[in-house]
């Protein structure tokens, strides 16, 4: 019982951390297809966040939303035949 104490604070960071891992549900989007993909999943009520990418030689942008929205947020994109160039 005395290790109990010990284990509920280490699952409760990692439960977490879980909370917060984000999926990328557009790659390399230009910044203005990336804008539009911000606003159609707000509008859908799925928060979303554009991050550049580092690894594209332009100006692209991956587009992040909570690992368990990435399902409903694809569904969204999908709906509005988004995005127009590669997703994954």
């Amino acid at each position: 019982m005395r290790g109990t104490g010990r284990i509920a604070p280490l699952l409760l960071v990692s439960v977490l951390f879980s909370a917060c891992a984000q999926e990328v549900v557009a790659h390399q989007q230009m910044e203005r297809d990336a804008n539009h993909i911000l606003v159609v999943l707000e509008l859908g009520g799925i928060p979303a966040t554009k991050l550049k990418d580092e690894t594209s030689r332009d100006h692209r942008f991956n587009i992040l939303v909570d690992q368990a929205l990435a399902g409903p947020a694809l569904a969204v994109l999908e709906a509005r035949d988004l995005p127009k160039t590669a997703r994954t």
